[in-house]
């Protein structure tokens, strides 16, 4: 089977505008899975879930910043159009990106989600949390965001060990601060619990820093062999009457099994009358 791939992505950022509106992914098929990241700045956004989307998380760890994660399973008319809008209560900053993932699984593909909240003034950002992949063909999907941090995100870990691939990293200025939010993946490699992930910044920070953490399941082969029970019907016939109304009850009645070598009766052989000749004497004249 397959693995999840992240293989587009799109984004944005402004600071004025009622809604955040972000470009459809290159190459959008249905069934492939959106993923999109909204970061807000300056003040507490309220974000309202589009018509079609799951929110998986949002949290608003300061009165200056919000932070939501939204899954989509594409459809027909995803692919038909350009770009998504994602409203919001009220103007700030504001930034996002939509991340294509393909080859999920058809049913439920987001296994695990969670969302925590770091505020020490270190460069290395640890988030604690707690997901166990259901297969082995799985994605680990991270992301990252900071409501004002003049720097990059360098390297994502995790423990267990995963080795990750920076999807996106977006900065953009805004009211004097310089928001950055950025996503990375890795394959599962295994079903062991992952226990936390970590992102190493380029420098020190004390603000307020969100991380989010998504195990998005690939198509795989169910194990096991599905076992046949024998049963024995129950078969039915009608017991009333004809010419009479009303409900017709159904008898249990034992039904005739038949074998490919046998028949279930013996019918009685015919076997046809000997009619005695007559013989012909003629009479004398």
């Amino acid at each position: 089977m397959a693995l999840p791939v992240v293989s587009t992505f799109s984004s944005a950022g402004l600071n004025s505008a009622a809604a955040i509106v972000l470009t459809k992914p290159t190459g959008l098929a249905v069934g492939d899975l959106m993923v999109a990241y909204i970061t807000g700045i300056l003040t507490a956004h309220t974000l309202t879930t589009p018509t079609g989307w799951t929110l998986q998380h949002t949290i608003i760890p300061s009165s200056q910043t919000t932070f939501a994660c939204f899954t989509k399973v594409a459809t027909s008319g995803d692919v038909a159009a350009s770009n998504f809008s994602f409203a919001r209560s009220t103007t700030g900053g504001i930034g996002g990106m939509i991340i294509r993932v393909t080859d999920v699984a058809s049913l439920s593909p987001v296994a695990y989600q969670a969302l925590t909240t770091n505020t020490t003034s270190s460069a290395t950002k640890a988030f604690t949390t707690a997901g166990t992949p259901l297969s082995v063909n799985s994605v680990v999907l991270v992301c990252f965001s900071i409501n004002d941090f003049s720097g990059t995100a360098n390297t994502y870990t995790s423990t267990p060990s995963k080795t990750f691939t920076e999807v996106d990293e977006r900065t953009w200025a805004v009211g004097g601060v310089d928001p950055v939010i950025s996503a990375a993946s890795a394959n599962a490699g295994t079903v062991a619990e992952i226990t936390q992930f970590v992102v190493t910044l380029s420098a020190s920070t004390g603000v307020n820093s969100t991380g989010s953490m998504l195990i998005i399941s690939g198509a795989f082969d169910q194990a096991g062999t599905n076992a046949l029970l024998s049963v024995s019907p129950t078969q039915f016939a009608q017991s009333a009457n004809a010419g009479t109304t009303g409900t017709n009850t159904l008898l249990a009645v034992s039904p005739t099994m038949l074998d490919q070598s046998g028949r279930g009766e013996t019918p009685t052989v015919w076997t046809p009358e000997v009619k005695t000749p007559a013989t012909w004497t003629p009479e004398i004249k």
